[in-house]
């Protein structure tokens, strides 16, 4: 499982797969190199086993409601125990719940700052205690501060949907 940690492109290619490497040499920092090293990973991942239906449910009810929704409550709706949907999930996903929901809602809040929402909104409106818990995932989880983020300056979001402008306290609008 390659989880939280860098590796090599050469260490997950299968025999066969060389050339993926070749043309990614071919053209770095590119716009077409990280859609061909996603759709790499996506085909290996269809080709592997299913998920569990406990693990699908809870992925999509997460990216449904952008994260906001407690993991026991998840559980539940799945039909199993908070427990077993942490390990099952972790297993399949190689993140826990918790984690992903985390990454559900940052990315809202990442989508809603390059819109050029203000920090102090965004952290209200996408469930955040305050503007520092806002600023410690942005700048956990994309090296940046809400700061950078608005100022669209940092090129990180380049090719990336930038929706997200309208935003209401209710995640499912």
């Amino acid at each position: 499982m390659v989880v939280d940690r860098v590796t090599a492109l050469s260490g997950l290619l299968r025999p066969g797969e060389g050339h993926v490497l070749d043309s990614l040499c071919r053209t770095p920092h590119q716009p077409g190199v990280l859609p061909t090293v996603g759709q790499l990973l996506l085909n290996r991942c269809r080709q592997g086993p299913s998920l569990a239906s406990e693990v699908t449910y809870a992925w999509c009810r997460l990216e449904q409601c952008e994260g906001h929704v407690p993991i026991a409550a998840l559980a539940r709706e799945a039909g199993c125990s908070q427990r077993h949907l942490e390990r099952l999930f972790h297993q399949q996903m190689g993140v826990t719940p918790k984690r992903a929901a985390r990454l559900f809602r940052a990315r809202r809040a990442v989508r809603a700052l390059v819109a050029g929402r203000s920090p102090a909104e965004v952290s209200y409106l996408c469930g955040y205690y305050d503007q520092a818990h806002l600023s410690g995932d942005c700048k956990a989880l994309t090296g940046l501060t809400p700061r950078q983020l608005c100022s669209g300056t940092s090129g990180f979001l380049d090719g990336l949907d930038k929706g997200g402008g309208q935003l209401s306290r209710d995640p499912a609008q």
